[in-house]
């Protein structure tokens, strides 16, 4: 069993499954990773046995390529399966069939599951693909291995066409990934859809050009983890309920609980005057939300286009003719993601995109660090302050803030809720936020701060290590390719040097602001310039 602070910012080389199972239970903060896609290519690695009778003396059957046909012999995928049991060998995504595909993929995350902690979460990039349309003699390459092998896909027998192999069919290779991992326990939190605005063009006539990757959002636990309170530090036990009263009509907070607090009604507005709430609140993981906020607005927008005009008064994003649009105010991350494709100039041909992670490591990971002594993270505390206008009114409300939309569906009789109310009270509680402190989600006694650990079972190219690297964070890597891991060593001091680079400029811009018309220049949400400029300074 590997010690978990010598492997720190290491890559591991080796078989994801194997590797995985000498880390120790509970010790990494998060996941992010893409597995290999189903059938898209080859990585030239040593076939590995899966599944199968660990005591059986395999007799593997014929070698078979993965219904994707190439033109190349050398870019063939090939797999056997045992004749004697079930144990099929071969890498990692050329499976002859999705179902196993997947199977092998939940094994792998069955591990993680067991090395991460119980408020941690998983985040995986997973594409899609089509089933080929046979152009040869025979039938598909999945019809020619169930002539050759005695091994059936589930119930099927080998006269039926599976679900996936009709000719063109897109596979749904997220989805069934998504279903069968909360079948093996996990909750499913978020399908983010990472939306390419660079995709690769497609010569297809009879379909739209894929232009999306699903990205997944999985927690451990279900029920509450850890606790934090307002105003003092978390705790890993479940508290007893710390109470307070406020007063609607003053605008106060009291501890004493009033007398009537239930049923006293304020005459002018028939509303109640109390209102009772909790200063403990639960987590079942890990999430910091404030460290992803967007602009209400797009942030691309130059100042040579104009915006406004008074024609329609009542519109709620009306400004005056001949006025700069500047874009205020923040609000909570939606989930699809507009970010394009990143180039990599050393051969791996899989590379996702820093800006793609770097939300999901803020959210995932606690900026501010870990407990020392038992791994917990800190969490913010933070306040509500004045109502979010901009925000409010690109969901609906007027250029006053309210929401005057009355509807015309009769709800009572259904026994439903008053959709107009929902939003009224929605919109109500649209206000911005600002960070007070940071404070421990443990009861540890004088516990140090450590950096969170990150975990990527199929490191690659190294952007999981960047990006932790950028953001005071430790990674582990597992990549099976040495090629690869020489790699992102490579390119590791390369891309931090390039960063630093650009925040430098950055920098240096910000501080001295030309007279000249700009673009409005908008800090990061997502952990701020000055911290990274900060960060580099102390190396």
């Amino acid at each position: 069993m590997y010690d978990i602070n010598e492997i720190r910012n290491q890559v591991l080389c080796g078989n994801s499954l194997e590797i995985l199972k000498e880390i120790p239970t509970e010790s990494v903060h998060m996941c992010v990773t893409s597995p290999p896609y189903w059938t898209l290519r080859s990585y030239k690695t040593e076939p590995y046995i899966w599944g199968g009778d660990p005591n059986c003396n395999h007799q593997w059957g014929v070698e078979v390529d993965t219904p994707p046909k190439r033109k190349k012999s050398e870019n063939k995928i090939y797999g056997k399966h045992c004749t004697k049991c079930s144990a099929w060998r071969g890498e990692l995504g050329s499976e002859p069939t999705p179902h196993l595909y997947i199977s092998h993929l939940i094994e792998i995350f069955s591990e993680i599951k067991r090395i991460l902690r119980n408020d941690g979460t998983v985040w995986v990039v997973i594409g899609d693909c089509y089933t080929p349309q046979s152009s040869h003699k025979g039938g598909t390459q999945y019809d020619k291995f169930k002539k050759t092998s005695n091994w059936i896909e589930r119930s099927e027998t080998k006269d039926t066409i599976p679900s996936w192999g009709k000719p063109k069919d897109l596979v749904g290779i997220p989805w069934r990934f998504a279903f069968a991992m909360q079948d093996s326990g996990w909750l499913l939190r978020n399908d983010i859809i990472w939306q390419k605005p660079n995709p690769l063009p497609s010569p297809s006539i009879d379909r739209c050009v894929s232009s999306h990757e699903h990205c997944f959002l999985f927690a451990k636990s279900f029920k509450n983890t850890f606790w934090t309170h307002r105003d003092k530090s978390g705790t890993r036990k479940k508290p007893n309920p710390d109470y307070r009263y406020y007063d609607t009509l003053t605008d106060t907070e009291t501890e004493t609980e009033p007398p009537h607090w239930k049923t006293e009604i304020i005459e002018e507005t028939g509303t109640r005057r109390w209102k009772r709430y909790n200063l403990w609140s639960g987590h079942a993981y890990y999430f910091d939300h404030i460290a992803i906020r967007e602009p209400v607005t797009t942030t691309n927008i130059t100042t040579d286009i104009k915006y406004g005009g008074t024609k329609y008064p009542g519109n709620c994003n009306n400004t005056y003719s001949g006025n700069d649009y500047i874009p205020t105010g923040m609000r909570n991350k939606r989930d699809v993601w507009k970010i394009s494709t990143d180039s990599c100039r050393d051969s791996h041909f899989a590379v996702y995109p820093k800006k793609l992670i770097e939300p999901m490591i803020f959210a995932g990971t606690s900026e501010n660090g870990v407990c020392s002594i038992c791994g917990a993270p800190h969490t913010r505390v933070t306040r509500k302050t004045e109502p979010n206008e901009e925000w409010k009114k690109q969901c609906g409300a007027d250029n006053s803030g309210n929401y005057r939309g009355e509807s015309v569906k009769e709800y009572e009789s259904a026994k439903a809720q008053n959709a107009s109310d929902v939003k009224r009270r929605i919109l109500d509680g649209m206000l911005n936020v600002e960070t007070i402190r940071w404070e421990p989600s443990c009861d540890c006694k004088n516990a140090g701060i450590n950096r969170p650990i990150v975990l990527d079972p199929f490191y690659g190219a190294g952007t999981t290590g960047i990006v932790t690297n950028l953001y005071n964070r430790d990674y582990i890597g597992i990549e099976i390719n040495r090629d690869f891991i020489e790699i992102a060593k490579n390119r590791l001091p390369r891309e931090i040097e390039k960063e630093k680079i650009k925040l430098t400029k950055l920098k240096t811009k910000t501080q001295n602001p030309s007279k000249t018309k700009t673009s409005h220049e908008n800090p990061s949400p997502m952990g701020g310039i000055s911290t990274l400029f900060d960060f580099y300074e102390k190396q």
